[in-house]
Order: structure tokens, then C-alpha cells, then sequence
């Protein structure tokens, strides 16, 4: 697997003097006994990952700690950002979606349309997601559920438990 090219020079450039702006001198100051040249380089090998998701790097400027970040500081920064951020373009548009996301989202309210989505009666769904996310496997693939999937299979397992009744049945 090819390794992805590091950020452009120009990205690099603008991020050191955003990064500058906020912190003044501290910042810089973090690589006072090495060249800037070699630091800049490190961070564009480091965040090349973001070379097609700029507004990853807009994100991670805008949730900044009060110290200077290192290049791994920042990176999960970047990868901090929650999907709903992600159409969101580097230079503050809103971007529409792609052909295939709009193909998803049609394939995706088929099935809401057609039950596909809500076929598990009752508590089932909820007792499926959480047995695959504690035995961390889904038929033949690793699976984990976020943190809210988890929540809310739980929230339902206990809320169906204590009706009568199951009322998605």
C-alpha cells in the first residue's frame, strides 16, 4: 500500500501561520533548536492523510488547546471531527453530495421506506447489537457499535423489559 503524499508546501505554510497567529512566538518556540524546514516537512508527512480533507485541518484549528499542539496533537484533532462536519468545505461552503452519496441516501430511504431498516421485531435488534458488539464480531467481520448505539440498545432493552407488551412487534 503506497503511502499518501505529504501536504503541500503552500497548506503546510498557511497552518504554521495560523498555528503562529494563535500562539505567538510558544508556538515556534517548541522548535527552537531544530530547522523550521524539517519540523514543516514532519508535519506535512504526519497530516498527509488530510491532503483530500482540508476542512479536517479547519476543524482541528478550530478546536485548539490553550497550548501549542504537536503535529500528533493536531492530527487527532483532525480526526476529532464528527461526520455531520465533513460536508462542510475548507473554505466555509457547504458542499452537496456526491453522486454516490446521493445514491446512499436514495438506497438508504428505500429501505427506511420499505421496513428494511426496522425488520427485527421488538427488543431483537437491540439484543443483536449488543451481543456483536461484545463479542466484537458481526458474521465474519470485526464489529464495534459507537458509544450511542450502545446507549440506546440498552436505554431499549430496559424500556422494553419493563412493558408488557413489545410495541415495535
Amino acid at each position: 500500500m503506497r503511502s499518501p503524499q505529504p501536504l503541500a508546501d503552500d497548506v503546510i505554510d498557511r497552518l504554521f501561520s495560523a498555528l503562529t497567529v494563535r500562539y505567538g512566538g510558544s508556538f515556534l518556540d517548541r522548535w527552537r533548536d531544530l530547522e523550521i524546514d524539517v519540523v514543516k516537512s514532519d508535519w506535512a508527512i504526519e497530516l498527509a492523510g488530510f491532503a483530500n480533507n482540508l476542512h479536517a485541518l479547519r476543524f482541528g484549528l478550530d478546536h485548539l488547546p490553550e497550548k501549542p499542539p504537536t503535529v500528533m496533537d493536531f492530527k487527532r484533532l483532525c480526526h476529532a471531527m464528527p461526520p455531520a462536519a465533513q460536508g462542510i468545505a475548507y473554505d466555509g461552503s457547504v458542499r452537496g453530495p456526491t453522486p454516490d452519496e446521493r445514491e446512499a441516501l436514495r438506497e438508504l430511504s428505500r429501505r427506511i421506506k420499505g421496513g428494511a431498516m426496522f425488520a427485527k421485531p421488538g427488543r431483537q435488534w437491540a439484543d443483536d447489537l449488543l451481543r456483536d458488539h461484545d463479542s466484537g464480531w458481526r458474521g465474519d467481520h470485526v464489529f464495534r457499535a459507537t458509544p450511542t448505539a450502545v446507549s440506546m440498545a440498552r436505554d431499549a432493552r430496559r424500556e422494553l423489559s419493563t412493558t408488557t407488551e413489545e410495541p415495535f412487534a
